[in-house]
């Protein structure tokens, strides 16, 4: 049972803590601000949070500290969006808190209908939470989230798994600060505004006993953010951080069961295709390869349960799982000349560059990465050393950096899936096995590599005149 004070008429009123994540929103902030402060509903401390903006973002959040004392301002360096909402959440004095993103704005009766929801149910619930309005320039879009038998009543995730599958939205629902303690409850603390939301919202409904819900929309949304990450592509793999959170949360309280698992996979599976859709070219293959593997762990789980699953969605899986390859290619036509191409050298220089030739290629092209960190990587360092070239090098590619070292001899290794832009404009040395260098070849061509060598007979006899090949 939460503490609940008294308003001078001795009604019982539940005090809200808002925190309001700041980073470089000048355009939009005051319009939130003013959203805030002229709630109907007055028991609230708003909680700032600016997060390093370069802008007049931190000006305006002090204008409004000085002209209301609910409004408390902090000041500190760029640690990103999860970092900001868990700074605001150890600050927070409420009995519930609630999380506004400083480009969006709210209902002048949001938190006043929260209050009614709460009190009306004993003051004994973790989670309550609305819809919501999207904006893009002057449109504005309901969106529905919640069937209605779900609506104004206590209910407990467990008895509606489909709260898995409902977009997630952290910013439209308050949240009982005691239930986010005992749980451990906190965003990942990511760079940027990578989707943290994610992990957060699974983390919520897989522990919540008392949840009510409304379909009433108190929020507005702005999407016409150009700055908004989920306009970003560089973030395409973003969502994959967010589902290794939800399982090192699992496996750190403990909490697998079939109803846990089986919402792990549930909420995978939306999250997955909402990212897929939302990303392009390249990027979705490498998105697409993540996804597979995915599958394949959940249908190979003795937890797994595909009664949870549509019979729509378990064919579909199904089939995509026959032949993730043909269902890609049919799904992006436009990828359709990658599939159709056999022999290795089609993915490279087309023989540009033979024997005679690499070392005057060495000498000329600016720079390097090696995909493959094992012993041919290792071979292809040697050599690059042993030449003058490791100037040129700029880091390693790996496909999984799971038991990979985030160095080798202090050049960098990336994970594929976080391939830095300036890789773009690299030449990409394949070092692996020839019978793994067909996929990894492939995946490079998708993702707009250009310019890739890979370990083939003309390298293995260059490194052999430098006496590199003796173990290889």
């Amino acid at each position: 049972m939460v503490c609940i004070i008294k308003d001078k008429g001795g009604i019982s009123v539940t005090k809200f803590s808002i925190i309001v994540p700041v980073y470089n929103v000048e355009n939009y902030l005051e319009e939130c601000l003013d959203s805030i402060v002229g709630q109907t509903y007055r028991n609230i401390e708003v909680i700032c949070i600016d997060d390093g903006s370069t802008d007049n973002s931190g000006d305006i959040l002090d204008k409004y500290a000085l002209s209301d004392n609910r409004i408390s301002v902090f000041h500190k360096s760029n640690g990103g969006y999860g970092h900001a909402v868990n700074a605001g959440i150890h600050r927070a004095t409420g009995e519930y808190i609630g999380i506004v993103e400083s480009d969006d704005y709210i209902a002048p009766d949001m938190f006043s209908k929260f209050a009614r929801d709460i009190e009306a149910f004993d003051n004994d619930v973790d989670v309550v939470k609305y819809s919501y309005t999207r904006l893009n320039k002057d449109e504005k879009t309901y969106r529905k989230l919640f069937e209605e038998s779900m609506c104004q009543k206590v209910i407990s995730p467990k008895e509606y798994m489909n709260l898995f599958q409902v977009q997630c939205s952290v910013w439209s629902a308050v949240y009982r600060r005691q239930f986010l303690t005992d749980n451990h409850i906190k965003f990942l603390e990511t760079p940027g505004a990578s989707f943290q939301d994610m992990a957060f919202s699974f983390k919520v409904f897989c522990t919540a006993e008392k949840i009510v819900l409304s379909n009433d929309s108190i929020y507005f949304y702005r999407t016409n953010n150009l700055d908004s990450s989920v306009h970003s592509s560089q973030k395409a793999l973003c969502v994959c951080d967010e589902i290794k959170e939800i399982d090192t949360y699992i496996s750190e309280l403990n909490l697998a069961s079939p109803f846990v698992m089986n919402a792990r996979y549930l909420f995978m599976y939306q999250s997955y295709w909402w990212n897929y859709y939302r990303i392009y070219g390249g990027m979705r293959y490498v998105f697409w390869q993540k996804m597979m593997k995915e599958l394949e762990t959940m249908i190979s789980d003795p937890y797994f349960d595909n009664r949870y699953f549509t019979r729509k969605e378990w064919d579909k899986i199904q089939s995509i799982l026959s032949d993730p390859e043909k269902y890609f290619n049919k799904d992006n036509p436009y990828f359709k000349t990658y599939f159709n191409e056999e022999p290795l050298n089609e993915y490279t220089m087309r023989e540009q560059i033979y024997k005679e030739g690499l070392t005057q290629y060495f000498n000329d092209a600016h720079q390097f990465m090696i995909y493959g960190a094992g012993v041919y990587g290792k071979k292809v360092l040697e050599y690059m050393k042993k030449n003058n070239y490791e100037k040129k090098l700029t880091g390693f590619i790996v496909t999984d950096k799971i038991n990979t070292p985030d160095t080798i001899e202090g050049i960098s290794i990336y994970e594929i899936c976080q391939l830095p832009d300036f890789a773009l404009d690299h030449t990409i040395i394949v070092a692996v096995k020839s019978e793994n260098q067909l996929e990894i070849l492939r995946l490079l061509k998708k993702i707009g590599i250009k310019n890739v060598i890979r370990v083939d007979t003309a390298f293995i006899s260059m490194m052999k005149e430098s006496d590199l090949i003796k173990n290889l």
